[in-house]
């Protein structure tokens, strides 16, 4: 008697390695889409704590010149007097520190001529400018991809406003 082999069903070694290269595949693309997601999310939240920075940092500083605050005391006049675009000093460059992240702020200050006004009693108006730095977390400052993030700021402030 012959024996006969019964053929069972099964996949051939190609088609196991194609399937396994194709979910291999499939996988890497998921997980590249997942990493460019969370990436994009930090550098927005980054942006958001930069921007916040540059807002709070512009407010106190026009408020503190408007009003005489120290280190503007007795500068007022001088700074509105400004014709060109120059760095504020004090504080000139400075760092902002807030959690883990540290921020280098730039205050500039330039005058702007205000063409309703009169020779005799000119209302003197400045433009305050502030340029934020930063460059990621202090303890991953060389992420790839991330590189230097700015953002920047500006408004005007009159001699005779009192904020």
């Amino acid at each position: 008697m012959k024996h006969r082999s019964k053929k069972v069903p099964a996949f051939t070694l190609l088609e196991l390695i194609l399937s396994v290269g194709l979910v291999a595949t499939c996988l890497l693309i998921v997980v590249g889409i997942f990493a460019a997601i969370i990436s994009s999310s930090q550098k927005a939240s980054d942006f958001a704590g930069g921007s916040l920075v540059a807002e709070s940092e512009l407010n106190r500083n026009i408020y503190d010149v408007v009003n005489q605050e120290p280190p503007y005391t007795g500068q007022k006049s001088t700074i509105f007097a400004t014709t060109s675009r120059t760095l504020l000093s004090p504080p000139g460059s400075y760092n902002v520190t807030q959690g883990r992240q540290t921020y280098l702020c730039n205050l500039y200050v330039e005058g702007v001529y205000d063409p309703g006004t009169s020779p005799a009693s000119p209302n003197r108006l400045v433009r305050f400018d502030i340029e934020v730095n930063w460059t990621g977390d202090a303890a991953l400052q060389t992420r790839a991809g991330q590189g230097r993030l700015t953002t920047s700021l500006s408004r005007f402030a009159n001699e005779n406003s009192t904020r």
